[in-house]
Protein backbone atom coordinates (compact mmCIF):
# COMPACT_ATOMS: atom_id res chain seq x y z
CA UNK A 1 0.00 0.00 0.00
CA UNK A 2 2.89 2.10 1.00
CA UNK A 3 4.88 1.86 -2.12
CA UNK A 4 1.64 2.23 -3.96
CA UNK A 5 1.29 5.62 -2.30
CA UNK A 6 5.04 6.58 -3.26
CA UNK A 7 4.76 5.95 -6.84
CA UNK A 8 1.61 8.15 -7.09
CA UNK A 9 3.37 10.71 -5.19
CA UNK A 10 6.51 10.26 -7.95
CA UNK A 11 3.77 10.37 -10.65
CA UNK A 12 2.55 13.76 -9.37
CA UNK A 13 5.62 15.23 -8.85
CA UNK A 14 7.24 14.16 -12.31
CA UNK A 15 3.52 15.73 -13.99
CA UNK A 16 4.39 18.61 -11.41
CA UNK A 17 7.70 19.17 -13.02
CA UNK A 18 7.05 18.24 -16.65
CA UNK A 19 4.35 21.11 -16.22
CA UNK A 20 6.56 23.70 -15.08
CA UNK A 21 9.13 23.03 -17.43
CA UNK A 22 7.14 22.75 -20.28
CA UNK A 23 5.03 26.52 -19.02
CA UNK A 24 8.82 27.94 -19.03
CA UNK A 25 9.72 26.47 -22.80
CA UNK A 26 6.66 27.45 -23.97
CA UNK A 27 7.23 30.95 -21.77
CA UNK A 28 10.54 31.20 -23.68
CA UNK A 29 9.69 30.03 -27.03
CA UNK A 30 6.77 32.73 -27.56
CA UNK A 31 9.52 35.31 -26.35
CA UNK A 32 12.11 34.12 -29.32
CA UNK A 33 8.92 34.27 -31.38
CA UNK A 34 8.52 37.96 -30.76
CA UNK A 35 11.51 38.73 -30.68
CA UNK A 36 11.92 37.15 -34.42
CA UNK A 37 8.61 37.96 -35.47
CA UNK A 38 9.11 41.98 -34.67
CA UNK A 39 12.03 42.22 -36.78
CA UNK A 40 10.67 40.34 -40.00
CA UNK A 41 8.36 43.04 -41.45
CA UNK A 42 10.76 45.18 -43.94
CA UNK A 43 9.18 48.91 -43.73
CA UNK A 44 8.44 50.86 -40.37
CA UNK A 45 6.94 53.96 -40.45
CA UNK A 46 6.43 56.34 -37.67
CA UNK A 47 4.68 59.41 -36.48
CA UNK A 48 5.66 62.20 -33.66
CA UNK A 49 3.06 62.42 -31.42
CA UNK A 50 4.93 64.68 -29.07
CA UNK A 51 2.58 67.69 -29.98
CA UNK A 52 -0.68 65.35 -29.92
CA UNK A 53 0.00 63.99 -25.99
CA UNK A 54 0.53 67.55 -24.87
CA UNK A 55 -2.27 68.91 -26.22
CA UNK A 56 -4.28 66.86 -23.75
CA UNK A 57 -2.47 68.74 -20.64
CA UNK A 58 -3.27 72.01 -22.76
CA UNK A 59 0.52 72.29 -24.15
CA UNK A 60 -0.34 71.59 -27.23
CA UNK A 61 2.13 73.20 -30.39
CA UNK A 62 2.54 72.23 -34.12
CA UNK A 63 5.25 70.62 -35.17
CA UNK A 64 7.98 72.51 -36.53
CA UNK A 65 10.29 70.80 -39.73
CA UNK A 66 13.03 69.57 -37.62
CA UNK A 67 11.04 68.19 -35.24
CA UNK A 68 10.69 65.16 -37.90
CA UNK A 69 6.80 64.74 -38.11
CA UNK A 70 7.51 61.27 -40.29
CA UNK A 71 10.41 59.01 -40.13
CA UNK A 72 10.63 55.20 -42.29
CA UNK A 73 12.66 52.56 -41.42
CA UNK A 74 13.89 49.85 -44.08
CA UNK A 75 14.86 46.89 -41.77
CA UNK A 76 17.92 44.36 -42.49
CA UNK A 77 17.94 42.13 -39.51
CA UNK A 78 19.22 43.74 -36.59
CA UNK A 79 20.29 47.10 -37.88
CA UNK A 80 17.95 49.61 -41.09
CA UNK A 81 18.19 52.65 -43.27
CA UNK A 82 15.94 55.27 -41.78
CA UNK A 83 15.15 58.15 -43.66
CA UNK A 84 12.97 60.97 -41.91
CA UNK A 85 11.68 64.37 -43.20
CA UNK A 86 9.85 67.73 -41.93
CA UNK A 87 9.02 70.55 -43.77
CA UNK A 88 7.28 73.82 -43.06
CA UNK A 89 6.00 77.41 -44.34
CA UNK A 90 4.04 81.02 -43.13
CA UNK A 91 3.10 83.71 -44.88
CA UNK A 92 2.18 86.58 -43.06
CA UNK A 93 1.41 90.26 -44.29
CA UNK A 94 1.47 93.18 -41.56
CA UNK A 95 0.72 97.01 -41.68
CA UNK A 96 4.31 99.10 -41.03
CA UNK A 97 3.38 102.28 -39.33
CA UNK A 98 6.91 103.49 -39.73
CA UNK A 99 6.64 103.57 -43.65
CA UNK A 100 2.84 103.53 -43.65
CA UNK A 101 2.98 100.69 -45.73
CA UNK A 102 2.01 96.75 -45.91
CA UNK A 103 4.93 94.09 -45.78
CA UNK A 104 4.59 90.73 -46.50
CA UNK A 105 7.20 87.98 -44.86
CA UNK A 106 7.70 84.06 -45.94
CA UNK A 107 9.20 81.31 -44.16
CA UNK A 108 9.92 78.06 -45.68
CA UNK A 109 11.91 75.25 -44.07
CA UNK A 110 12.50 71.56 -45.41
CA UNK A 111 15.01 69.24 -42.81
CA UNK A 112 15.83 65.92 -43.99
CA UNK A 113 17.65 62.87 -42.20
CA UNK A 114 19.03 59.91 -43.71
CA UNK A 115 20.78 56.98 -41.10
CA UNK A 116 21.74 54.01 -40.41
CA UNK A 117 20.30 52.42 -37.14
CA UNK A 118 21.59 49.25 -35.44
CA UNK A 119 19.69 47.01 -32.58
CA UNK A 120 22.58 46.59 -29.75
CA UNK A 121 19.76 44.93 -27.21
CA UNK A 122 17.21 43.23 -27.31
CA UNK A 123 15.46 42.59 -23.62
CA UNK A 124 11.67 41.03 -23.95
CA UNK A 125 9.51 44.12 -25.33
CA UNK A 126 12.87 46.16 -24.84
CA UNK A 127 14.89 47.23 -27.98
CA UNK A 128 17.97 49.95 -27.59
CA UNK A 129 19.79 51.06 -30.52
CA UNK A 130 22.54 53.65 -31.83
CA UNK A 131 23.24 54.80 -35.08
CA UNK A 132 24.48 58.23 -37.07
CA UNK A 133 22.35 60.24 -39.33
CA UNK A 134 23.74 62.50 -42.43
CA UNK A 135 21.38 65.88 -41.63
CA UNK A 136 20.60 68.42 -44.42
CA UNK A 137 18.31 71.79 -43.97
CA UNK A 138 17.28 74.28 -46.46
CA UNK A 139 15.18 77.44 -45.26
CA UNK A 140 14.62 80.42 -46.73
CA UNK A 141 13.41 83.69 -45.59
CA UNK A 142 11.49 86.93 -47.31
CA UNK A 143 10.39 90.32 -46.86
CA UNK A 144 8.52 91.91 -49.45
CA UNK A 145 8.60 95.87 -48.69
CA UNK A 146 5.91 98.20 -51.01
CA UNK A 147 5.98 95.78 -53.90
CA UNK A 148 9.49 97.81 -55.06
CA UNK A 149 12.38 96.16 -52.55
CA UNK A 150 12.44 92.42 -51.41
CA UNK A 151 14.69 91.60 -48.83
CA UNK A 152 15.32 87.63 -49.18
CA UNK A 153 17.47 84.96 -47.02
CA UNK A 154 18.54 81.56 -48.18
CA UNK A 155 20.04 79.16 -45.42
CA UNK A 156 21.35 75.78 -46.34
CA UNK A 157 22.80 73.55 -43.65
CA UNK A 158 24.58 69.85 -43.85
CA UNK A 159 26.02 67.83 -41.33
CA UNK A 160 26.12 64.52 -38.69
CA UNK A 161 24.17 63.59 -35.59
CA UNK A 162 25.01 60.70 -33.70
CA UNK A 163 21.99 59.27 -31.73
CA UNK A 164 21.27 56.75 -29.39
CA UNK A 165 18.03 55.54 -28.42
CA UNK A 166 14.93 53.04 -26.70
CA UNK A 167 11.82 50.90 -28.16
CA UNK A 168 8.71 49.74 -26.38
CA UNK A 169 7.19 47.19 -28.28
CA UNK A 170 3.05 47.42 -27.43
CA UNK A 171 2.93 44.90 -30.08
CA UNK A 172 4.66 42.78 -32.46
CA UNK A 173 3.57 45.52 -35.30
CA UNK A 174 3.31 48.48 -32.99
CA UNK A 175 5.85 50.17 -31.07
CA UNK A 176 6.84 53.42 -29.22
CA UNK A 177 10.20 55.42 -29.60
CA UNK A 178 12.26 58.02 -28.62
CA UNK A 179 16.23 58.96 -28.81
CA UNK A 180 18.90 61.39 -28.08
CA UNK A 181 21.37 62.68 -30.41
CA UNK A 182 24.13 65.17 -30.88
CA UNK A 183 24.23 67.24 -33.72
CA UNK A 184 26.56 69.55 -35.51
CA UNK A 185 25.41 71.39 -38.61
CA UNK A 186 27.72 73.37 -41.23
CA UNK A 187 25.38 76.09 -42.65
CA UNK A 188 25.82 78.31 -45.81
CA UNK A 189 23.65 81.84 -45.95
CA UNK A 190 23.10 84.14 -48.52
CA UNK A 191 21.95 87.06 -48.05
CA UNK A 192 19.85 88.89 -50.98
CA UNK A 193 18.58 92.70 -51.70
CA UNK A 194 17.03 93.58 -54.83
CA UNK A 195 15.28 96.99 -55.91
CA UNK A 196 13.87 96.40 -59.01
CA UNK A 197 13.42 100.00 -59.81
CA UNK A 198 17.26 101.15 -59.44
CA UNK A 199 17.52 96.93 -60.71
CA UNK A 200 20.21 97.02 -57.73
CA UNK A 201 20.97 93.70 -56.52
CA UNK A 202 23.10 92.97 -53.50
CA UNK A 203 24.42 89.43 -52.09
CA UNK A 204 26.52 88.82 -49.12
CA UNK A 205 27.71 85.09 -48.61
CA UNK A 206 28.97 83.97 -44.86
CA UNK A 207 29.01 80.68 -43.18
CA UNK A 208 29.24 79.30 -39.93
CA UNK A 209 28.62 76.28 -37.64
CA UNK A 210 25.59 75.00 -35.32
CA UNK A 211 26.00 72.02 -32.54
CA UNK A 212 23.21 70.68 -29.78
CA UNK A 213 22.76 68.01 -27.89
CA UNK A 214 19.46 67.20 -27.57
CA UNK A 215 17.84 64.71 -24.80
CA UNK A 216 15.14 62.36 -25.69
CA UNK A 217 12.03 64.85 -25.99
CA UNK A 218 9.98 63.39 -29.09
CA UNK A 219 7.90 60.10 -28.57
CA UNK A 220 7.39 58.60 -32.33
CA UNK A 221 4.23 55.61 -32.64
CA UNK A 222 5.72 53.74 -35.08
CA UNK A 223 3.78 50.76 -37.41
CA UNK A 224 5.07 47.60 -38.91
CA UNK A 225 4.03 47.63 -42.64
Amino acid sequence: MDSIIETKTDVLRLFVALIIVLTLTSGLDAQKRELVDRHQNKLDVGFNMTSVISSFSGNGNFLEADDLPFILRLRTKKSCLRLSLGISGQTTEFFDIITNSFRETSENKFFGKVGFEYDMLREGKWDMYIGLDFVGTYTTNGVLVNSNNSISQTIFGAGLSPFAGVKFYLGPKVYLGTEANFTFLFESRTNTDFDPLSGARTEVKTEGEQFSLNPPLFLYVNFKL
